[in-house]
């Protein structure tokens, strides 16, 4: 019997050329979240997206820094912390987890079925005041 072993970069096909494995659509960048934003409310932030194109999510993992918190922790440079993970069939989250008087830089990721990250949506700064008052620029 012939053995065909054809080695693509990403792409392993095998026998009379059954695909075997294929962790992502060869030379195709994931997609980020389309037009992410932050909207004020008197409880908390809500962030709302767009499903990527070409890219089906399973879920989306909404993540954070604020250079109010990484001083206080002495930490330098940027650090993403997660706030929470969201179902693919999501565009939309609340988070009441904001602290008054701080800064925030948000944004969102898309996640496959496989666990791989896509790229990050753009990201949105919020100063977050005092809960009911929240001014944010992207």
């Amino acid at each position: 019997m012939l053995l065909l072993v054809l080695h693509i970069p990403k792409l392993i096909i095998l026998n009379k050329f059954k695909i075997e494995y294929i962790p992502r659509t060869a030379g195709v960048a994931s997609s980020a979240p389309r037009y992410f934003q932050v909207h004020q409310h008197r409880t908390g932030l809500r962030m709302e997206w767009t499903t990527p194109l070409n890219y089906h999510a399973e879920r989306y993992l909404i993540e954070y820094r604020s250079p109010e918190e990484e001083l206080r922790r002495g930490e330098t440079g940027e650090h993403w912390r997660t706030v929470t993970t969201v179902p693919g069939s999501e565009t939309s989250y609340m988070w009441h987890g904001a602290l008054s008087n701080h800064n925030y830089y948000m944004r969102a990721t898309a996640v496959d079925y496989a666990g791989i990250h896509g790229d990050a949506s753009n990201v949105v700064h919020v100063e977050f005041t005092q809960k009911g008052k929240a001014h944010g620029t992207s």
